[in-house]
């Protein structure tokens, strides 16, 4: 299982990306927890009930604009130069959420900036995860 995990260590992609978004000046909060899904709770978030490992980065940087919120898990697909990134971190972890039953959410509002929450299942045979080798 460790493999899985260090997959989703990929979760600093967002913390990164939050640091570019304050250009240096600005607060980036990291917040981690457990919760308990119980079947309406779950239901209303397109989850299995159960426990879940809640994590979120938020930043109170420039935001991400409309336009391209719905490319940024896209593979490939980034507002940096070439240089400095591929676009493969929030697909990644995207993917690697996706494969785990879990949920990625992501909210922004300009010159205000973005919370990316991504929740996974505690107990990954009970969501019956399959990673996928290549």
């Amino acid at each position: 299982m460790v493999g899985w995990f260090d997959g989703l260590i990929n979760v600093t992609e967002p913390r990164v990306n939050s640091r570019d978004g304050i250009s240096g000046k600005g607060n980036i909060t990291l917040r981690v927890r457990m919760e308990v899904l119980d079947e309406s709770a779950a239901s209303d978030l397109d989850l299995n009930p159960g426990k879940y490992r809640e994590m979120s980065v938020s930043d109170d940087g420039c935001g991400i604009p409309d336009n391209i919120i719905d490319k940024i898990t896209e593979p490939f697909f980034s507002t940096k130069t070439f240089s400095c990134g591929l676009g493969l971190g929030m697909s990644t972890i995207a993917r690697l959420i996706e494969a785990m039953h879990g949920r990625l959410d992501i909210t922004s509002e300009l010159n205000t900036g973005t919370t990316i929450t991504i929740q996974f299942p505690v107990d990954l045979e009970d969501s019956k995860f399959e990673p996928q080798l290549a």
